[in-house]
């Protein structure tokens, strides 16, 4: 017997690119509509981005005006000093200091109380 080799087979018909195929999907008339439409929906799309960045910054204007930290005066620096102070002269009896710390923990206990009451004051009256 006598071997043969494949061959490929017979081409009947062209096969056609996605470039021919696709040109010929739309005519003239429907892309320039789709293609206004998208440059519609790209400039409704801006005006909603705009619209979104002027409403995101309006709101973060709104919230520094109420809730901005304010600086205020240092409170209870001479008690603190005397805590350091305390604390280097007994830096292996930090017990001996324990009267000065307790005066001024209830130094910022008293300041914070005060400042939380305020502001509570201001947000309910403003």
């Amino acid at each position: 017997m006598k071997e043969t080799k494949p061959t490929a087979p017979p081409q009947f018909f062209k096969p056609e690119t996605f470039e021919s195929k696709s040109s010929s999907l739309l005519t003239k008339d429907e892309e320039d509509f789709f293609t206004q439409k998208l440059q519609e929906l790209q400039q409704r799309n801006a005006a909603l981005q705009k619209l979104t960045n002027e409403e995101f910054a309006k709101a973060v204007q709104e919230v520094e005006e109420k809730f901005v930290k304010t600086t205020g005066s240092p409170i209870c620096q001479d008690l603190q000093l005397k805590v350091l102070e305390c604390y280097q002269a007994n830096p292996t009896e930090v017990l001996n200091c324990a009267s000065v710390v307790d005066a001024f923990t209830t130094c910022v206990e008293r300041a914070r109380t005060v400042t939380s009451f305020n502001r509570t004051k201001n947000v309910t009256s403003g």
